[in-house]
């Protein structure tokens, strides 16, 4: 798996995810949130534009295609379990859905 943490600016004044949150800061945060969760499989990796700017601060979790929009730091626990469930679906592991 791999999450893709958008961290494209726009000229000054427009929207864009580098402009709402620190993304490379963020990155960090989410690759040691995710260590320390057992989740270290799971690749975490700055990107461009995903498309969706008004709905930034955008992430992607690829191949499941799984969108996070208006990301801010306080959400960061929730996208983490997030992917556990995601991670732990893939295995096929009970009580998740």
């Amino acid at each position: 798996m791999h999450l893709f943490v958008c961290q494209h600016g726009r000229p000054e004044g427009s929207d864009s995810c580098a402009a709402r949150w620190d993304a490379l800061e963020q990155i960090g945060r989410l690759k040691g949130m995710l260590r320390e969760a057992g989740l270290g499989q799971v690749r975490v990796s700055k990107s461009g534009c995903l498309g969706p700017c008004e709905k930034g601060p955008n992430l992607l979790l690829y191949p499941q295609r799984l969108w996070f929009h208006e990301v801010g730091e306080s959400d960061l626990p929730a996208v983490v379990d997030r992917i556990r469930a995601a991670v732990e679906s893939e295995k096929g592991e009970p009580g998740q859905g």
